[in-house]
C-alpha cells in the first residue's frame, strides 16, 4: 500500500474495547489494543503522507449468540469459594437482561459502517454500529461514567 501509495486498512475491534464488563477484561484488552493499533497505524500512515488510510469498526452488542455464550462461560469459575459466589446469579441474570435490552437483531449496521469505511476517500478513525450504542458511549464519555 505504501509503495502503491493507496490503500485502507480496517481494524475491526469491539465498543467493548471501550467500555469493558466486569469478568471479561481479557477481551476488552484485546479490543483496546486493537483501537491503540489503528490510531497508531492511523498517525504513522498520516506521517509518511502515502495515502494509505487507517480507520476502525467498533461494533456494539449484536444478537449472534456471541455475548450469551461468553456471559455464560465467565460464571463458570465461580465456584462456591470465589469472592463473587454470593453475587454470581444475581450479576448473570442483569447481563442477560441488559443484553436483551441492548443487542441488535442484525449485523446490517456494521455491514454499511465497513462499506463507508472502505469506499471513503478519507475516512474518519472510528465507525460505531449500532449508532445508538455509539451514541450512549459517548455520553458516558461525557458524564464520566
Amino acid at each position: 500500500m505504501i509503495e502503491r501509495k493507496r490503500g485502507t486498512v480496517l481494524f475491526v475491534s469491539s465498543i467493548a474495547g471501550r467500555v469493558p464488563m466486569p469478568f471479561l477484561m481479557p477481551y476488552s484488552m484485546t479490543k483496546f489494543a486493537l483501537s491503540a493499533a489503528g490510531a497508531g497505524l492511523r498517525a504513522e500512515m498520516d506521517q509518511l503522507g502515502k495515502n494509505v488510510q487507517v480507520a476502525l469498526i467498533e461494533p456494539g452488542a449484536i444478537h449472534t449468540g456471541f455475548n450469551q455464550s461468553m456471559t455464560a462461560r465467565k460464571y463458570e469459575w465461580m465456584g462456591a469459594q470465589s469472592y463473587f459466589a454470593g453475587q454470581a446469579a444475581r450479576m448473570k441474570s442483569r447481563e442477560a437482561r441488559i443484553f436483551e435490552l441492548i443487542e441488535a437483531r442484525d449485523t446490517r449496521a456494521v455491514v454499511a459502517k465497513i462499506v463507508k469505511a472502505t469506499e471513503a476517500t478519507r475516512p474518519r478513525l472510528r465507525y460505531v454500529a449500532p449508532w445508538l450504542q455509539g451514541a450512549v458511549v459517548r455520553l458516558a464519555r461525557v458524564l464520566g461514567v
